[in-house]
C-alpha cells in the first residue's frame, strides 16, 4: 500500500462544463435514451493497477535518455514490485564519485518522480508538492539512528579496505567515519533495545582484511548482526558471511541477492 495522501479533489471543473447541457446535445446510445441521471462520473477508482513498467519507462526518459541534472552519478535504475508483499524496490546505481550528499538528493529526486508517475496513472494518489518527495515514511541513516518496534537500526558508510590507510586523508575520513558509528550506536543502545543492527556499506571483514576498530565498536555495543555492501562480481567470491567473531555478517549487494529483498525482522 502506498504512502501517498488519499485524493480529496472531484473534478468539479468538468462537472460545471457538463451541468449547463440538455439531453439533446449529450452523445447518447444507440436507441437514443441516457442511462442514469447524464451525469458525469466522478467517483475516483483507487482499485486501478499501477503499471510499474511504465513508470521504469518514465525515470529513464527522466534520468537516463538523455542524462539530467546528475548525468556525472547515474549508471542505471529500476523499480520492482512485488504484489504478494506491497514492497517497491528502488534500485539506482551510482560512479565512484557520488558523494554520500548527492546520493540523498538524487534519492530525494527520484521518489518524488515515482509520486508523479504513479499519480499520473490513478488520481488516487496525489502528486508530491514541488520540493517535497511526496513520502513521509522514508528518512537516511546519518550520523543518527532508527528504530523498527524494540530493534535499534544503526550505522555509517564505513572505509574501503583497499584504500591506503597510511595517506592522511584516507586516514582522517576513516576516523571521523569511526566517530560517527560509534555516536549511532550510541543512540540505539541508549534505549536499551531488543538488538541492534548495524549497517555499513564498507564490509570490516573481506578475504584477509580485517577492520579492529570497527569490529571492536560492534563488540562494545553488542552487535550481533552487521549487514553491508560494497561488494560484486569477483570480489563476491571472497565476501565473508555467516557468523564470525561473535557477529553474524550479512551481505546484501544486489547482484549477490539476486535483488530480492531481505528480510531482516517481521
Amino acid at each position: 500500500m502506498f504512502n501517498w495522501k488519499k485524493v480529496s479533489l472531484i473534478l468539479l471543473a468538468s462537472a460545471a462544463l457538463l451541468s449547463g447541457c440538455t439531453q439533446s446535445n449529450i452523445v447518447s446510445p444507440a436507441d437514443g435514451k441516457i442511462q442514469g441521471d447524464g451525469q458525469p462520473d466522478t467517483e475516483i477508482d483507487k482499485d486501478i493497477k499501477i503499471d510499474w513498467e511504465e513508470v521504469r519507462s518514465d525515470l529513464e526518459e527522466q534520468y537516463l535518455e538523455p542524462y539530467g541534472a546528475f548525468a556525472d552519478y547515474v549508471m542505471d535504475l529500476n523499480v520492482v514490485y512485488d504484489d504478494e508483499t506491497g514492497l517497491l524496490t528502488v534500485l539506482l546505481p551510482v560512479t565512484r564519485k557520488t558523494t554520500s550528499d548527492v546520493a540523498v538528493v538524487y534519492a530525494q529526486d527520484v521518489l518524488g518522480s515515482i509520486g508523479e508517475s504513479v499519480a499520473t496513472q490513478n488520481f488516487y494518489y496525489t502528486a508530491p508538492e514541488e520540493n517535497e518527495n511526496g513520502f513521509t515514511t522514508i528518512d537516511f541513516l546519518h550520523n543518527n539512528c532508527f528504530f523498527y518496534e524494540k530493534t535499534a537500526l544503526c550505522g555509517t558508510r564505513g572505509w574501503p579496505f583497499e584504500e591506503d590507510f597510511a595517506d592522511p586523508h584516507n586516514e582522517k575520513i576513516f576516523k571521523r567515519e569511526l566517530l560517527r558509528l560509534e555516536a549511532s550506536l550510541k543512540l540505539g543502545a541508549a534505549a536499551d533495545p531488543e538488538e541492534i543492527l548495524c549497517f555499513l556499506h564498507y564490509p570490516p571483514l573481506y578475504a584477509s582484511y580485517r577492520c579492529g576498530e570497527i569490529i571492536e565498536l560492534l563488540h562494545k555495543y553488542g552487535v550481533k548482526r552487521c549487514i553491508y555492501g560494497h561488494l560484486h562480481g569477483k570480489s563476491l567470491s571472497h565476501a565473508v558471511t555467516g557468523e564470525q567473531e561473535g557477529i553474524e555478517w550479512k551481505l546484501v549487494s544486489g547482484d549477490f541477492v539476486d535483488f530480492i529483498p531481505i528480510f531482516l525482522k517481521k
